[in-house]
């Protein structure tokens, strides 16, 4: 039973209720994550409790082999990470559940690792990510929406007179991807990176991010 009163999880707010706790969406978000927005956080929570009542599920084998491989350009839109930017290689892999919704919708689990940098104001800092995602795709469409969110390590936090306070954050995201061919696809998504409050300094960088990606 959780006994905080208050805390920033995922985009809810948890506070006392009629009877032990209640979760009540946080509203508006900068009065309980002053960083930056958690809505794509909260987003990926909301579908897998969504998932979990609806629909039918099914299991596959995992494959080892990458469903797809790509490259991700980043560019900082809040004021505190102005200057900065980051390229990152990725690979997503298959997990064996899935889930086909009412209405036809085919859900699918990731996993997703990327390995790149993140730069600016004089400084740059190699990355790595990892971490589940959740891919929603209309029947027969070629367009599809991501969720997701990616435990980070940078080798630094300091950029010019930014301090991301630690080295490790969390990176959430949702995003449209199009596949434009068999094999190719673009896409576009907006991430949130922050350390949840682990260090005292804690801006977070919101960011615009473009996909050039290909499918085995």
């Amino acid at each position: 039973m959780l006994k905080t009163s208050k805390s920033c999880i995922a985009g809810f707010r948890i506070q006392p209720g009629p009877a032990e706790e209640s979760l009540t969406a946080a509203t508006p978000v900068g009065r309980l994550c002053p960083t930056g927005s958690a809505l794509p956080r909260g987003a990926v929570w909301m579908l897998v409790a969504f998932l979990l009542g609806t629909g039918s599920a099914r299991a596959e084998s995992w494959d080892l082999q990458p469903h797809s491989v790509g490259w991700h350009a980043s560019l900082a839109i809040n004021q505190r990470g102005r200057d900065m930017g980051a390229g990152e290689a990725f690979a997503w892999w298959r997990l064996p559940w899935a889930w086909t919704l009412g209405s036809g919708w085919q859900v699918e689990s990731h996993l997703t690792a990327g390995l790149g940098w993140l730069g600016g104001r004089g400084a740059t800092a190699g990355s790595f990510r990892t971490g589940p995602a959740f891919s929603l795709r209309p029947p027969g469409a070629p367009f599809w929406i991501e969720l997701g969110i990616s435990p980070t390590v940078l080798t630094r936090h300091t950029f010019g007179g930014l301090d991301l306070g630690i080295g490790f954050q969390f990176t959430s995201y949702a995003g449209m991807n199009w596949d434009i061919s068999r094999h190719w696809g673009l896409g576009y998504r907006f991430e949130h990176m922050s350390n949840a409050s682990l260090s005292s300094s804690n801006p977070g960088l919101n960011s615009h991010t473009f996909t050039v990606y290909y499918r085995f």
